[in-house]
């Protein structure tokens, strides 16, 4: 279903927006771009215009623009299409998180809506309504070749000619691979015998044995020179710690002792921090008092204001209301019942100004009117009276709310100066003055006996720590010396006697690993040996599937010949006579609904280069050309045809562009209304000029009217100021 569309500069549409929803008539003056809408929404579905793109821009603009929502399968769509003079087009379709562009966009269009058939089933433009009839039957033949698909059918020809080669080189490859395959040859390697190992390995045993008590030896020998070693060393490391502890004892005991009173240096400290903390204390003081009192002042001042802010606050008297909310209510739907009676006996009126009956449309004679007029002009009384109660009832409502709105601000600032006026009091009561301290008395030879101190002190603690450091080296030396006594000299160890022979080992060592080589070696061609077997068995399956694989190719080729051959020969004409036979009974279903007393039927020649159409009265065995109908009869055809044609896209939607130009107001209604009741359309997007018609589309299958005589007269009216 069509939702909405956005025309801007196309034709005689400026910029404009109009709402598809649900059945529409356009209504308008000619000129006011009735049929600008509907090629607008043509363009958008199948992508193709009478004329030249260009000439579809608004005069004096440079491009134009469309947007198109619709719905299909439940799933809503976004469809925008632009044309520049100079600089092409561009398209764009969205749903749901995807975006196509360009010609991909115009492509998935054609696959949801089978837009090549919509030009036939769809989209009627005016004067183009029965084109279908008029053609000659060699061009009819090639509108249903378009319709049924059937001039696509060369391309799969072409594709099937395609495939065909595709297959016949894939079939000579697999033959070659085949050929490859059987004559490639397996041949076994020669195995041989392992000779006897056993002495070798129980010689090479002995020599290991041998290596083993040398490799001990050896290690003996370096465990005991290492241990020598050692003992040397620490040997000669207890002598210089007996000298290192013996000088340090020496240093020690000469160092001399500082006097220093510690208890009066930590006093003069005391007495001194006293001293600078009270000038400190007295220099604060001063500062907060200074800030206080400024601080006090502000905050009177400012208590001040407020007090003066508060008393000038004034409520506003609000005057009591005559109704309440709900009358107002009520009078509205008084007054929507009242304009629906008068639109019911203006109705009335019109109906019987035109000689019809009001009840039930048919044509009468009479001129009687004073009863509905007087009954008129009671309700537009009534209406008129009802209207200005309720615009006075919704002055007065307003003003009120607005004197309620007022003093609501001024209750909330009076709260506001309330709170603050406390908040400034609480200040003020914190406040309290600060008194001015005394004078401090300060001792000037404090700072300078603690001078004389603090250098001793220094002194003091540089000895002590070069003391500390001496008796820490002491202690250390002392304790490593201690473990120094503790060690005893390393006892030269027995020796075992080996024949060892290096030699005879390496050359042992060489047969077994020439031994292992030819393990090894042997094991390999047995492995390559079953390797070869493998090949063999697969290679034979290989064959196997290989001609399988031929087989099936040439099966492949064998049907897709015949396809073709029947493609070529055969298809065109029975999907020809089935698909006209198929539209001949749709369409005389519809046909006769609206005109019982004829039948249309399809005819295609004996050569199968044309198709004619004719039609019968039923009275007698003569038929027709359907180019030799009426007006109406050849426009009632054109609509049977595309009804036909819209059970097989079933797109749901039908446009219409003066199709009932050529027929009575009563065979209007009569088409109209069998088209709606169908149920091949939930949607009718029409142009009709007979007012019949459009009460009809209207009333009862709840048509939408978008009015473009408004917009014309705009544009005229622009013309002329310019």
């Amino acid at each position: 279903m069509l939702k909405k569309i956005r025309i801007k500069q196309f034709k005689n549409i400026e910029n404009e927006t109009f709402d598809l929803t649900g059945n529409v008539l356009i209504s308008g003056e000619n000129g006011s771009g009735k049929s600008s809408l509907l090629q607008a929404i043509k363009y958008c579905l199948t992508d193709s215009l009478s004329e030249k793109l260009s000439d579809y821009i608004m005069w004096g603009k440079s491009e134009f623009e469309i947007e198109l929502d619709f719905d299909f399968e439940n799933i809503d769509y976004n469809y925008l299409v632009s044309y520049k003079d100079k600089g092409g087009g561009k398209k764009l379709l969205t749903w749901k998180d995807n975006e196509l562009k360009s010609s991909d966009a115009s492509k998935k269009l054609k696959e949801l809506l089978s837009s090549e058939l919509l030009l036939y089933s769809s989209i009627s433009e005016q004067g183009q309504s029965y084109s279908i009839l008029l053609d000659s039957p060699t061009q009819r033949l090639e509108t249903f070749k378009s319709i049924l698909g059937i001039d696509k059918i060369g391309e799969v020809v072409e594709k099937m000619k395609d495939d065909l080669k595709e297959y016949k080189v894939n079939s000579d490859l697999i033959k070659k691979e085949k050929e490859t395959l059987e004559s490639k040859k397996f041949d076994l390697m020669e195995e041989f015998e392992l000779p006897n190992i056993e002495q070798i390995k129980s010689d090479l045993q002995e020599q290991e044995t041998e290596k083993e008590k040398k490799e001990k030896n050896d290690k003996l020998k370096q465990e005991y020179e290492i241990l020598l070693s050692e003992y040397s060393k620490k040997l000669t490391r207890k002598e210089e710690l007996e000298s290192l502890i013996e000088s340090i004892q020496t240093k020690i005991n000469s160092f001399p002792r500082e006097e220093y009173k510690e208890s009066e240096y930590l006093k003069l400290i005391e007495e001194n921090w006293t001293q600078e903390t009270n000038v400190k204390n007295y220099n604060h003081l001063l500062q907060l008092f200074s800030n206080y009192q400024k601080q006090k002042e502000g905050l009177l001042s400012k208590l001040l204001k407020l007090e003066t802010e508060k008393r000038n606050i004034e409520f506003v008297k609000i005057p009591q209301l005559s109704f309440d909310t709900e009358s107002i209510q009520i009078d509205q739907e008084t007054l929507n019942g009242l304009q629906l009676s008068f639109k019911e006996v203006e109705n009335h009126i019109k109906l019987i100004e035109q000689g019809k009956c009001p009840t039930c449309g048919q044509n009468f004679q009479n001129s009687s009117l004073t009863d509905l007029v007087l009954e008129r002009n009671d309700l537009q009384t009534q209406i008129d009276a009802f209207k200005k109660a309720i615009s006075e009832k919704q002055l007065q409502l307003k003003e009120n709310q607005k004197l309620i709105k007022q003093n609501e601000l001024e209750e909330s600032k009076l709260e506001s100066l309330t709170k603050q006026i406390l908040d400034l009091n609480y200040e003020l009561n914190d406040l309290q003055e600060v008194s001015k301290p005394e004078e401090i008395v300060i001792d000037k030879s404090i700072p300078v006996r603690l001078k004389e101190l603090e250098q001793q002190k220094i002194k003091f603690e540089e000895y002590e720590k070069n003391i500390s450091t001496f008796n820490k080296k002491l202690i250390e030396y002392e304790s490593e010396l201690k473990n120094i006594t503790l060690i005893e000299q390393p006892v030269k160890p027995n020796l075992t006697r080996s024949s060892y022979d290096e030699n005879e080992h390496k050359r042992l060592q060489k047969e077994v690993n020439i031994y292992e080589q030819k393990v090894n070696e042997l094991e390999r061609i047995q492995n390559y040996n079953k390797k070869i077997e493998n090949d063999k068995k697969e290679n034979q399956t290989l064959i196997k599937e290989k001609d399988l694989i031929y087989y099936n190719i040439q099966e492949e080729i064998r049907i897709l010949e015949q396809s073709k051959t029947l493609l070529d020969k055969q298809y065109s004409s029975y999907v020809i006579e089935k698909g006209t036979s198929y539209v001949e009974k749709q369409m005389n279903i519809f046909f006769q609904k609206c005109y019982p007393k004829y039948e249309v039927f399809f005819r295609q020649t004996e050569n199968k280069k044309s198709i004619d159409f004719f039609y019968s009265n039923g009275e007698n065995e003569r038929i027709y050309s359907a180019s030799l109908c009426s007006g109406f009869e050849k426009q009632l055809l054109a609509m049977s045809f595309r009804v036909a044609l819209a059970s097989i896209t079933k797109v749901g939607f039908i446009i219409l562009d003066e199709i009932d130009s050529d027929s009575s107001e009563y065979n209007s209604i009569n088409l109209y209304s069998n088209l709606l009741d169908s149920n091949l359309f939930n949607q009718v997007i029409c142009i009709t000029h007979k007012e019949e018609t459009k009460s009809v589309l209207m009333n009862n299958y709840n048509a939408k009217l978008i009015e473009m005589e408004s917009m014309k007269k705009e544009k005229e009216e622009s013309f002329f100021e310019n």
